[in-house]
């Protein structure tokens, strides 16, 4: 308990001594969010009607066992399911990548910025950019590996139900492979301000898996968040308290990343 109340002092010396740094990260996580948002409503816009322009000629499809024996098409617009997947895929695509794009720069920088709090001297132009780049690249594999995970299990486990126009219980287990692999994802961003180098980095990310403690933090504060993000939901019609509950959730998150950062600091 001692040392909480150490971390949690140590934290808020910080916050006070660097106000407008903090109000920075408040202000950068809100741009983040609205752009993110932006393009995400963007694309999910173009991939309902593709999934639409799939599903209508499969619900339409010839399922009369004797018609097909007599050599009846099974779909009567294979064109339009065709052009669908292939628009569905490309639009995919490019989601993931605007979303990967928008997430490296924006939270690049949060977290970036977030070391900088700790620091008593001012950041150097050669190690912000170092940071960026550390955060960019652990940003790409763990994309490259969520892809991967993702594709597999889709294809192994949920392709049936997804073809019979069932998406939720993939989403589900995308879900939960996504939380548990960004938690790896952070405790490699916990390594950013280190050297770019990878017998260093991956030294510094065993320690960080063995410390138990941040995996607390971690698991406490997904459940703060997922606590916030349902009161949010109950309270949407009331725009004050929804404002200040969003409000309130996005000084968490940095709250969180602050407290991750310092308390690897201190062990």
């Amino acid at each position: 308990m001692n040392k909480f109340k150490k971390t949690l002092s140590q934290l808020l010396q910080s916050i006070l001594k660097n106000k407008l740094l903090f109000i920075s990260l408040i202000l950068i996580q809100i741009f983040f969010i609205v752009i993110a948002s932006s393009s995400l409503i963007n694309y999910q816009v173009k991939i309902l009607d593709d999934v639409s322009k799939v599903m209508d000629p499969i619900q339409n499809a010839n399922y009369d066992e004797k018609s097909l024996s007599d050599g009846g098409a099974f779909l009567k617009d294979f064109a339009k399911l065709n052009t669908g997947f292939d628009s569905l895929k490309t639009n995919l695509y490019k989601l993931a990548l605007t979303q990967v794009v928008i997430f490296a720069i924006f939270n690049g920088l949060l977290w970036s910025l977030s070391f900088n709090i700790f620091r008593k001297e001012k950041i150097k132009l050669k190690n912000f950019i170092m940071q960026i780049f550390n955060f960019s690249t652990i940003t790409v594999i763990g994309v490259l590996l969520f892809t991967f995970i993702s594709t597999f299990t889709i294809k192994t486990f949920y392709w049936q139900r997804i073809m019979q126009g069932d998406f939720s219980s993939a989403a589900d287990s995308l879900f939960i492979i996504f939380i548990a692999l960004y938690f790896f994802m952070i405790l490699a961003y916990l390594n950013i301000n280190q050297k770019t180098n990878l017998k260093i980095q991956l030294k510094s990310f065993i320690t960080n898996l063995k410390n138990y403690k941040l995996a607390t933090i971690y698991s406490i504060g997904l459940i703060i968040i997922a606590g916030l993000l349902y009161l949010i939901n109950v309270f949407m019609q009331t725009f004050y308290t929804s404002l200040f509950l969003v409000f309130l959730l996005l000084i968490t998150i940095n709250l969180i990343r602050l407290y991750l950062i310092i308390n690897k600091s201190n062990n």
